[in-house]
């Protein structure tokens, strides 16, 4: 089956601020990249151009664009004979410098070790938030140690391990 021959790849640099610089590409043997005529890829609908078609099989049909957020890629591969082959990519963006292929730690740019942190360090900060600024509140003491907490593991995934 030729769905199978293909697949979105991507990578991503992120440059600060909940920025990033992205790109995907159609991965294939080159005998079957040589097939494609070209690939219309479809963004979020926040993108002001969100249907992009590339012709380029030099660049193996790679689209490069920026954006603050994930989504669904999809994509439909037509080859020369016509036939349609469609593929979707859930687009991840993480934390790191950059990342020069499909190559994700998680759903959340997080590994495990940086998980179990902030699973264990955003209830103890609400905890503390609680006692620290129970003069003003239960309930406000404890959103400010769960916004503390939220704002550390923020840092924290710019930590590798």
């Amino acid at each position: 089956m030729t769905e199978n021959k293909y697949i979105i790849k991507q990578g991503y640099k992120y440059e600060g601020d909940e920025w990033w610089q992205w790109w995907i590409w159609i991965d294939g043997t080159d005998i079957d990249l040589d097939k494609i005529q070209k690939v219309i890829y479809n963004l979020h609908s926040s993108f002001l151009k969100p249907v992009r078609t590339v012709k380029n099989r030099n660049t193996k049909f790679k689209l490069q664009t920026a954006g603050w957020g994930t989504f669904t890629i999809f994509a439909k591969v037509v080859l020369n004979d016509g036939e349609e082959i469609k593929l979707r990519h859930n687009l991840i963006l993480g934390y790191e410098k950059s990342s020069d292929s499909y190559l994700v730690k998680s759903s959340l740019g997080l590994n495990k070790q940086q998980k179990i942190f902030i699973g264990i360090l955003a209830p103890i900060l609400a905890f503390t938030g609680f006692f620290f600024f129970k003069g003003i509140g239960l309930v406000t003491g404890m959103i400010i140690g769960i916004c503390t907490g939220l704002y550390a593991s923020k840092i924290y995934r710019k930590i590798k391990f």
